[in-house]
């Protein structure tokens, strides 16, 4: 996997995660969306900075709407995307709830829904936004093929990718990889997703952005059984 990252700038991780703890985790992000929609929704706490331009919402809403104790993040914390975390980031490596954004994203063809901004070429780092090193797992609960658009990945040499992932699979790359939401014209499902950020300990806070530090960050090790 690091060879991966090295040569083409992500990695895709196989079967990391049990389909029993997705598929909890993709009811909870079903559920939520569906109040989200509404119009009359409740308003959301802060914590979940819901976007309703881009369908954006932090990672806390998932516990509000059907997981517990951080369900999503304990399933990373025990799995093997956590050794490719902790080889980047070290053993002290935290994720920001908060800026770790589940995503709704909805077919082309649906005109009537919100189209998000992650459609264009973008990094999640950068001059703007000064994550300093920080790594996203980009975590489908749907699959991402022909019916479910995923992203595509533009790997340093200019070539791109749009990899076909399962429930269970994840893509790992860090803040400067350019990426976007995948064009795929043919899909006809929704796609539910997170994108998570995990940093070091040692860039909290004079190497993230203030607003980052600001913001509760989570030991992913203490939610490993047993710890690291």
């Amino acid at each position: 996997m690091q060879a991966q990252i090295a040569d083409i700038g992500f990695a895709v991780l196989r079967s990391v995660f049990p389909r029993s703890d997705m598929d909890v985790i993709e009811n909870a992000a079903r559920v939520f969306y569906a109040v989200a929609e509404r119009a009359d929704h409740p308003p959301f706490p802060r914590a979940y900075r819901y976007n309703p331009g881009n369908t954006a919402s932090g990672m806390a809403a998932l516990d509000d709407y059907g997981t517990k104790d951080y369900q999503l993040l304990r399933t990373v914390a025990n799995s093997p995307a956590a050794e490719c975390l902790r080889h980047y980031l070290g053993d002290d490596v935290l994720c920001s709830l908060t800026h770790s954004r589940l995503r709704k994203s909805y077919p082309p063809g649906d005109s009537g829904r919100p189209r998000p901004s992650t459609v264009a070429w973008h990094a999640d780092g950068g001059p703007n936004v000064n994550y300093y090193g920080a790594y996203i797992l980009w975590v489908p609960f749907t699959p991402c093929n022909d019916d479910y658009t995923g992203l595509e990945l533009q790997s340093p040499d200019g070539m791109t990718s749009r990899p076909e992932l399962d429930v269970g699979d994840a893509l790992l790359f860090s803040d400067t990889l350019l990426h976007r939401t995948a064009d795929c014209p043919t899909a006809t499902q929704a796609r539910f997703s997170c994108d998570m950020r995990f940093f070091r300990a040692a860039d909290i806070p004079t190497g993230v952005h203030r607003k980052i530090a600001q913001e509760p960050l989570l030991s992913v090790r203490a939610f490993a059984v047993p710890p690291w």
